[in-house]
C-alpha cells in the first residue's frame, strides 16, 4: 500500500451519513476501505477530520490560467480536484485561422491578455498542450457553441443556412469525438445570442447521440427569467438532451422570489421525464464581461466593430437610449442592477488599474461623466478587456436554490485583476458558511452536490464517490475550521481548513500547503 489515511470520518459522496474508516491507496486508486492493519509507504493520521471525494467544479473558465499557472493553488486549496471548461458558449477551442484573433480579443476580458500564443485549433490540440505541460488537477471540457458558430458564420446576426448548420454539426461531432462531455451556450454573449431555437435544437440532436449534456447560460436571468427557462425546457423536450442550466438565479430586485416559480418548472419537467439539473455559485453577485452591458447589435462583428460603434458620436447616443429604455429580447444588466451595483473587477492597462474595485457609478463620478460615457470610454481604452461583478441577487433566493435536490455547486470562476471571490472560495464557502454556520445544507448533502452529482452529470467514470477501485481524488478537511477567505477587496486569499488533497493518488495539498506536484489528467468522455 502506498498511502494509508487512518481514522477519518468518511463521507463517500452519495449523501449517506459519515462513518469512521481507513482509506488505503495504491497507485492512483483507492485500494481498500475499512479497518486496515498493516504497513504502507506513508501513513497519515486523520483522526477528527473528514475525508470525502475531491470536489468537481462543473462550471469554470480557467482555460488560459491553466497554461500560465498549472498549480492553480486557489483552486486546489478549496478541495477542487476536477474542473470542467468550455462553459457559457465561450472557450479556447475550436478556433480557425480566420477566427482565432477575434475570439482571442473577445475573450481577453475573461482570460486576460497574455503572451501565450494560441497555437491550437481543435479541442484535441488544446488538450495535447495541457498534457505536455502537466497540470495540478483534472480537466474536462464542453464544446463552446460560440466558437462553433464563429468558425462557420463569424460574429454575424443572422439565421444559419442548411450548409452552415451542417458545418456546425460536423465541428461539434469532431469535438465530441475528441472527448468533450457535451455542448455549452451563452445566450447573452455574441455570437451565441444570435442563434434561434431551431439552431440549438439541431445541435442538441448531435449531443443527444453522444449522451452528452447541454449546458445553458440562458437568454435572460432577470425580467424574462420564466420565458428563458421555458425556452431551454422546450429544447430538451424536442431533443431528449440532458439539460444543465448554468449558474441558476433570479436577478434584479423586482424578480427576487421568482426562483420558487422556476424551481417548480424544473420539478414539473423532471416529473414529466425531462433530465434537467442546474448548478449555482453561493454568492449574491454575478460576474462577466463588462461588454455584456451593451445591446447585442453593438457587439455584432466582434471587438473591433464594437469599438468603432462606441467611438462614433451619433451611435453612442443611440446606445445610451437603448440602455436607458431597454430593447426587446435583451437582458439589460445596467438597468437591472443599477450603476452603483456594478463593480469593475479587472482591467489590463496600468493607467486604469486604480479603477478595479470601483463601481461604474463611482467611475462616472470620478471622471465627471454620465455612467454610459464612463462605460463606453473604459471599454474603448481597454479594447473591451474588462470584467465586472454585479450585485443582483438576494440571499433568500440563493438559499432556496441551493437546497433544491437538482442543484449542484459551481464556481463559474473568472481570473484577472480583482476577481470575484468565487474563484478562490466557492467550495469552502459552502462547507463553512452554508453547512457549519447557517445549516442550510447537511454536510453529507453538500458533499453530494460537489462530488457524485457533477460526476454523474458529466459521466465521469471512477470519480465522485469514494469506493474501492475508484480514482484516489480525495479531500481531507477540518469541518470546524474550513472557510473561504476571499473577498471582493482582497480576492486572492487561499481557503482555510482543507488539510490534504490527493489527486490520482498523489498529495497535491499536504498539511495545508501545495506540494508542487502536477498529477492532473485530461478526462475525455
Amino acid at each position: 500500500m502506498d498511502i494509508l489515511l487512518k481514522n477519518g470520518k468518511l463521507v463517500n459522496g452519495n449523501g449517506n451519513p459519515w462513518y469512521r474508516a481507513d482509506l488505503g491507496i495504491q497507485g492512483d486508486r483507492i485500494a481498500r476501505i475499512g479497518k486496515i492493519d498493516g504497513e504502507a509507504e506513508e501513513v497519515v493520521d486523520i483522526t477528527g477530520l473528514y475525508a470525502c471525494p475531491g470536489f468537481i467544479d462543473i462550471h469554470c473558465h480557467t482555460e488560459m490560467r491553466l497554461l500560465s499557472e498549472p498549480l492553480l493553488k486557489g483552486r486546489t486549496s478549496q478541495g477542487i480536484t476536477t474542473q470542467c471548461l468550455g462553459n457559457c458558449g465561450l472557450g479556447v477551442a475550436p478556433v480557425t485561422d480566420e477566427t482565432v484573433d477575434n475570439v482571442e480579443k473577445m475573450l481577453a476580458a475573461i482570460y486576460g491578455k497574455t503572451e501565450e500564443k494560441w497555437n491550437w485549433r481543435s479541442l484535441d490540440d488544446y488538450f495535447s498542450i495541457l498534457e505536455k505541460r502537466k497540470i495540478s488537477l483534472n480537466v474536462a471540457s464542453l464544446v463552446p457553441h460560440g466558437n462553433i458558430r464563429a468558425a462557420v458564420m463569424g460574429f454575424n446576426n443572422r439565421k444559419a443556412s442548411k450548409y452552415e448548420m451542417d458545418k456546425m454539426k460536423e465541428i461539434l461531432r469532431n469535438s465530441l469525438e475528441a472527448g468533450a462531455f457535451g455542448l455549452s451556450t451563452g445566450l447573452v454573449y455574441i455570437p451565441c445570442i444570435f442563434a434561434d431555437k431551431e439552431e440549438l435544437i439541431e445541435l442538441c440532436k448531435v449531443v443527444k447521440e453522444y449522451e452528452g449534456i447541454f449546458a445553458v447560460h440562458m437568454r435572460d436571468e432577470g425580467y424574462a427569467l420564466i420565458e428563458s427557462v421555458e425556452e431551454v425546457l422546450n429544447i430538451t423536450r424536442e431533443t431528449g438532451v440532458k439539460l444543465q442550466i448554468s449558474h441558476f438565479k433570479a436577478e434584479y430586485r423586482e424578480n427576487w422570489g421568482k426562483a420558487s416559480h422556476t424551481l417548480r418548472m424544473i420539478d414539473e419537467a423532471r416529473e414529466a421525464g425531462l433530465d434537467v439539473t442546474f448548478d449555482q455559485y453561493p454568492y449574491i453577485a454575478g460576474s462577466t464581461m463588462l461588454e455584456a452591458l451593451l445591446p447585442p447589435w453593438v457587439r455584432e462583428g466582434g471587438t473591433k466593430k464594437t469599438i468603432e460603434r462606441l467611438t462614433d458620436k451619433k451611435t453612442r447616443e443611440k446606445i445610451k437610449k437603448d440602455i436607458r429604455e431597454s430593447i426587446y429580447g435583451w437582458e439589460n444588466m445596467a438597468k437591472g442592477s443599477g450603476w452603483n451595483n456594478i463593480l469593475i473587477t479587472s482591467v489590463e492597462s496600468p493607467g486604469n488599474k486604480k479603477y478595479e474595485g470601483k463601481t461604474l457609478e463611482q467611475l462616472a463620478s470620478i471622471q465627471n461623466k454620465e455612467p454610459e460615457d464612463a462605460l463606453f470610454d473604459l471599454l474603448i481604452e481597454e479594447e473591451c478587456a474588462v470584467t465586472e461583478a454585479e450585485f443582483a441577487m438576494c440571499e433568500e433566493d440563493v438559499r432556496m436554490i441551493m437546497k433544491h435536490r437538482a442543484q449542484m455547486v459551481c464556481s463559474d470562476g473568472l481570473y484577472g485583476g480583482k476577481p470575484h471571490p468565487r474563484v478562490f472560495g466557492t467550495f469552502t464557502r459552502i462547507l463553512g458558511k452554508y453547512v457549519r454556520e447557517e445549516r442550510v445544507l447537511t454536510l453529507e448533502d453538500a458533499i453530494r452536490k460537489m462530488t457524485s452529482m457533477p460526476a454523474q452529470r458529466l459521466g465521469l467514470k471512477g470519480r465522485g464517490i469514494i469506493q474501492e477501485g475508484n480514482f484516489a481524488d480525495i479531500v481531507v478537511f477540518d469541518a470546524q475550521k474550513v472557510i473561504d477567505k476571499s473577498t471582493f477587496s482582497e480576492p486572492e486569499q487561499l481557503s482555510e481548513g482543507v488539510i490534504h488533497v490527493l489527486i490520482n493518488g498523489e498529495f497535491v495539498v499536504k498539511n495545508g500547503k501545495h506540494t508542487g506536484r502536477i498529477p492532473g489528467r485530461i478526462l475525455r468522455a
